[in-house]
C-alpha cells in the first residue's frame, strides 16, 4: 500500500544544478507538484545533499534523487515514479510503471538519457566544459 502525502511535509528533489538538463526537469517537477510548499529542489552540490542521503557526491551525480519526508531515499527512474505522487496528474503516468517491464525500460531509458544528459541538455560553455573535464566524463 502506498504512504500517503501528507500536508506540511516537503520531499525532496537532489539534482544536478551544474547540468541544464536536470535543471529544467527538476524545475518543472516543483511547478508540476504545485510549488515551492509541495517540493524542495535541493542541489546535490549542497552539503545537505549529500547528509540527507548517505550517498557521495559521486554516487548523487549518477542520478537524481528524491527524498520522502520519512527518509526513504529514491534515485533515477524510481525516482520520478515517486516524484509523479506529488502532481495532480500523477496517477496516469504511474499507473503505466506498473505494468510489466515498465519498470526495466524506464531504468534502462533513464541510464541511457542520465550518461548523455550534458549532451542534450547543453546550455553554453558550462556542460561543454564539463564534458571535457576527466571527472564529469559520462
Amino acid at each position: 500500500m502506498e504512504r500517503p502525502v501528507v500536508e506540511g511535509e516537503i520531499p525532496s528533489i537532489i539534482y544536478d544544478a551544474e547540468c541544464a538538463f536536470c535543471r529544467r526537469w527538476a524545475s518543472r517537477f516543483k511547478k508540476w507538484g504545485g510549488g515551492a510548499d509541495r517540493i524542495e529542489l535541493l542541489p546535490l552540490q549542497d552539503e545537505r545533499a549529500v547528509a540527507m542521503t548517505g550517498k557521495s557526491v559521486a554516487e548523487l551525480e549518477r542520478a537524481m534523487h528524491l527524498v520522502q519526508p520519512d527518509s526513504t531515499v529514491f534515485e533515477g527512474a524510481n525516482a520520478v515514479r515517486e516524484i509523479l505522487r506529488y502532481t495532480a496528474w500523477g496517477w496516469l503516468p504511474r499507473a503505466l510503471f506498473r505494468l510489466p517491464g515498465a519498470m526495466l525500460l524506464a531504468d534502462r531509458v533513464y541510464s541511457w538519457v542520465a550518461l548523455r544528459r550534458r549532451r542534450i541538455g547543453c546550455d553554453g560553455e558550462h556542460c561543454i566544459a564539463s564534458m571535457d573535464s576527466p571527472a564529469k566524463k559520462e
